[in-house]
């Protein structure tokens, strides 16, 4: 038991070395509640409860300049880069949730 343990601890601290998670919080936290405290954060409105069928139709203020605001804060907080291309694609929070976990498992293996 102590071996995994300490497995856990090492690999831990790789990804938090590595910039991946930068607030260790966040390794028990899903994707979408990140997401939520983040666009709680943007829109300064912490009633904002995000599903996997919000879109910009459903919060006050998201228009383009907030667009542009939620994907680089969304590289930033999840270490992650949004092409040009995929940020057109995005119609709701489902397919953000799938592009960012997409991305996180592909750069963790």
């Amino acid at each position: 038991m102590e071996y995994y343990f300490r497995k856990y601890l090492g690999l831990l601290w790789a990804v938090i070395r590595a910039g991946i998670i930068t607030d260790t919080k966040d390794i028990f936290m899903s994707t979408i509640e990140r997401l939520t405290i983040l666009f709680q954060e943007i829109f300064f409105d912490e009633s904002i409860v995000l599903t996997l069928n919000t879109n910009a139709n459903d919060i006050d203020g998201w228009d383009s300049f907030a667009h542009l605001n939620i994907i680089m804060s969304v590289e930033q907080k999840f270490n992650i880069e949004i092409s040009d291309v995929e940020a057109p694609t995005l119609k709701n929070i489902g397919d953000l949730v799938s592009l960012i976990n997409n991305k996180i498992n592909n750069t963790t293996k």
